[in-house]
């Protein structure tokens, strides 16, 4: 008979069980035990597998095999014989497929602005596909070639930030003032940081933690092996000539086998395109897992916040001495600087050397104003909208600037008007053109508050995509066959 008095006496089996608290000592210990080897229980008594996490994992896998693919199309790119426009086109694309499947598989909401950095992609690639299309009609390499890296180099800055902005990774959630910070986590941080994780995600299918637990014991093995081996075999044949004959003969006939069947060319490429392929995985799958409200912008801006510590006095005196060195330089160089405006050549100077005299050291002035201005606004106490001042300081360093951009893009057009265009004069009037208009931009900000940054990224994409779009190896030989018969001979031995 039980004791009705005792409730964990008699019990039924199918009735609740009391808490711990109301059971006894022995009993409550004997339920802890069970708990604590619940884990080890067969899987057939564990929950079963949730089927989308089962399905999203085999299609990372497939993304992991894709990624590879583009890889292996961008290293056949690299090692192509001749101008590889058609590997960088098709390579563009794929990119953008894969990253595309990895926002939608991920269901990562884009940020506001995608669609036009997207719009800067395409037309980039097409800008690729018309120079493949002119050159197969005129058979011209030579400016198509010169062209090529500034177009991969300009697609791939372009690629980079679309893929942070299609992700929702970017710090500030926008295009904006962290734009910078926002590309040197594209090309660094985030790839870097997540190189292996497209090994995972392969994997991850087949290999549960233990046996990949194993496998990386294996292949740790195997490394520390090929190491002291790799120590130890040199060793062994300097003190035996027949130990080194031997390992000789098996090393030389290895390496003619593999030059038999090309599989050194291919086992290198084959390393290079999973290095690119982890690369490329890895800024998807870091720009993947960032939370669309980061911190970072936030921390940033308050660290922008705690930096305004210096007087309005203080970067007044800066501005205005720098102000009057430029005018006294101004003052002094007077009929050098502004004679291109006229279309007038001084006669102690000939067309190439009056372009270069102090070219390149304007357009440094001119990068070193833009940072200036740039640390005055974020670094004085006062914002330049409240102060009088500084604000009349930074607007006379801002005009200055622009004579003397204006007076090397005279010097510039005067230079080519005579010997005509090539790649990077076409993008030194590109550059100089848009430090016109950033500082443009810094006089209207002065008196408006406008997003500077953003402003400015959109409008410097947009025009090297319509530059690339335009054609430039067709209008830029029309011209220079325009030239008189004499600059054109000098044409092709000058070079800025």
């Amino acid at each position: 008979m039980c004791n009705p008095n005792r409730a964990d006496a008699c019990r039924l089996p199918c009735e609740t069980a009391p808490k711990n608290g109301n059971l006894s000592p022995i009993l409550a210990k004997v339920l802890q035990n069970q708990k604590k080897s619940a884990p080890n229980l067969p899987e057939a008594f564990s929950a079963p597998p949730d089927p989308k996490q089962t399905r999203r994992v085999w299609l990372e896998g497939v993304l992991a095999v894709f990624f590879l693919l583009c890889g292996w199309v961008y290293v056949k790119m690299l090692f192509a014989p001749t101008l590889p426009v058609q590997g960088l086109i098709v390579f563009s694309l794929l990119y953008l497929l894969g990253v595309e499947c990895y926002a939608r598989l991920y269901r990562r909401t884009a940020c506001p602005g995608n669609f036009l950095w997207f719009c800067v992609v395409a037309g980039l690639i097409c800008s690729l596909v018309w120079s493949f299309f002119l050159q197969s009609l005129s058979g011209n390499f030579a400016f198509s070639s010169a062209l090529f890296g500034y177009r991969f180099l300009c697609l791939t800055l372009a690629a980079v930030y679309w893929t942070l902005s299609r992700l929702g990774a970017l710090w500030e959630g926008k295009t904006g003032s962290c734009l910078p910070f926002d590309l040197l986590r594209g090309f660094i941080s985030l790839p870097f940081g997540h190189f292996f994780a497209r090994h995972r995600a392969f994997f991850g299918p087949f290999l549960q933690k233990k046996r990949a637990g194993r496998i990386g014991g294996v292949l740790a093995g195997v490394l520390l092996a090929a190491l002291v081996i790799g120590y130890a075999l040199p060793q062994l044949a300097a003190a035996s000539p027949a130990f080194s004959n031997l390992v000789g003969g098996a090393w030389h006939r290895f390496w003619l086998w593999l030059d038999r069947f090309q599989l050194a060319s291919f086992l290198l490429q084959l390393t290079a395109a999973v290095l690119v392929a982890d690369y490329l995985f890895g800024l998807c799958h870091g720009a993947g897992e960032v939370c669309p409200n980061t911190p970072y912008a936030g921390s940033l801006q308050q660290f922008a916040k705690n930096a305004r510590k210096l007087q309005t006095i203080t970067l007044c005196i800066l501005l205005f001495s720098i102000c009057t060195l430029y005018l006294v330089f101004i003052g002094v160089q007077a009929g050098v600087l502004f004679s291109g405006w006229l279309g007038i050549r001084p006669a102690e100077y000939t067309y190439a050397k009056y372009a270069r005299a102090g070219f390149f050291e304007l357009c440094r002035l001119a990068g070193v104003n833009l940072a200036l201005c740039a640390f005055c606004a974020l670094c004085g106490k006062n914002r330049p909208a409240e102060n009088r001042p500084l604000r009349y300081a930074i607007a006379l360093l801002a005009c200055l600037t622009l004579l003397l951009i204006a007076s090397a893009a005279a010097r510039m057009v005067l230079y080519i008007s005579v010997y005509g265009f090539t790649p990077k004069r076409l993008l030194t009037c590109l550059a100089l053109g848009i430090l016109f208009f950033v500082f443009g931009l810094i006089l209207l900000w002065l008196r408006r508050p406008l997003p500077i940054m953003k402003i400015a990224a959109l409008v410097t994409a947009a025009v090297f995509t319509a530059a690339f779009l335009s054609g430039p190896e067709i209008w830029m030989e029309h011209y220079n066959c325009n030239l008189p018969e004499p600059s054109a001979a000098a044409f092709s031995s000058q070079t800025i």
